[in-house]
């Protein structure tokens, strides 16, 4: 398994770690590692700025640190330094960050508390869909709401976080765009009161303005879903070569029967590797009529290996108003103000 990308919260890559290096595994090896690109990948890639984005982001609202040595937000990542390596290494053969827990590790603390206090589970089941409450946080920097939504039938959970400014209004960028969140865990880790026990706190104005939050988590909700219905999303970003032979198939193929010819056709919507990219290429270019070239793009995809791509079925469509609010809670947080607890 070879990760691409550089999450800020190297609990992500252990998770998917342990997604292949699993008990009942049928391989005797089982091979991980990380991918740090040249220096001119990276400018096409830009996976340094990236992660520097995520952890700018992730620190403004949950505190996220240095997640390597010397390289907290507002520091440069360089992937080129061989200490950035080391202390990646050290993440994957610690198990991540103990300060940054893991999706499965929220998960269980439910299972916990039902399990010790059943009337609990019983209470929570009961609540009415958006229902909501709040606390201060020392761990959060800044304000924010974060909401827990259902889409349609779906049975799986989207969060969104959605700072706020002191007066509890949604933020905006720089270019009047409302600032949200779609990082699972930094909603989880911005949600998480620490204590059973810790104090409600939600006064009249920031419940009020909580609406205006769910406005924007739900627009954000809804178009990422919306994106992912459409089925030109899952069309993949084919070379030239790609799509001249995928074109002369469709319209000098039919020698070779409906069946085979969408079948090549299919095999052609695969991403290649740069040399089955040139080889292609040189397979058109050497053909003197279309059935040879045909026939030479053939067999460059019988040598290789490429098969047609397994299909993906893009998400139901859903009207805005299936885009519920599960329940929402408003953190207050005093991280870095003075004379608060740390």
């Amino acid at each position: 398994m070879i990760n691409y990308d550089l999450p800020w919260n190297p609990m992500r890559i252990v998770q998917r770690h342990g997604r292949i290096d699993c008990i009942g595994s049928k391989h005797d090896y089982v091979n991980l590692g990380l991918f740090f690109p040249a220096e001119r990948l990276d400018a096409l890639l830009e996976l340094e700025s990236r992660l520097e984005t995520k952890l700018a982001l992730a620190d403004a609202a949950v505190g996220a640190g240095e997640v390597l040595a010397g390289r907290g937000p507002g520091h440069e990542v360089n992937l080129a330094d061989d200490q950035v390596v080391d202390e990646f290494e050290k993440l994957l053969d610690a198990g991540g960050s103990s300060a940054s827990l893991s999706g499965e590790e929220y998960r269980r603390r439910p299972y916990g508390a039902f399990n010790l206090a059943p009337l609990t589970k019983a209470d929570i089941l009961s609540l009415p869909f958006g229902s909501g409450s709040g606390f201060e946080s020392p761990v959060v920097h800044g304000n924010g709401y974060v909401f827990c939504v259902k889409i349609g039938t779906s049975a799986r959970p989207w969060f969104r976080y959605v700072p706020a400014t002191e007066d509890w209004s949604v933020r905006y960028d720089k270019d009047g765009i409302p600032v949200v969140s779609s990082d699972t865990l930094i909603s989880l880790r911005v949600g998480d009161p620490q204590e059973a026990t810790s104090e409600r706190w939600l006064p009249d104005d920031v419940y009020d303005k909580a609406f205006d939050a769910w406005e924007v988590a739900r627009d954000s909700v809804y178009t990422t879903w919306k994106e992912l219905t459409d089925p030109n999303a899952f069309q993949p970003d084919l070379p030239l070569s790609f799509r001249d032979a995928y074109a002369l198939a469709f319209r000098a193929g039919g020698y070779l029967g409906r069946d085979a010819q969408i079948a090549l056709a299919n095999r052609l919507r695969s991403v290649p590797s740069a040399k089955g990219s040139r080889q292609v290429r040189g397979a058109l270019n050497q053909g003197r009529t279309d059935e040879e070239r045909i026939g030479l793009v053939t067999d460059v995809l019988d040598e290789a290996g490429i098969t047609a791509p397994p299909p993906r079925e893009p998400l139901p469509d859903i009207e805005e108003h299936e885009v519920r609010l599960v329940t929402w809670m408003a953190v207050k947080g005093t991280r870095g103000v003075e004379g608060s607890a740390h």
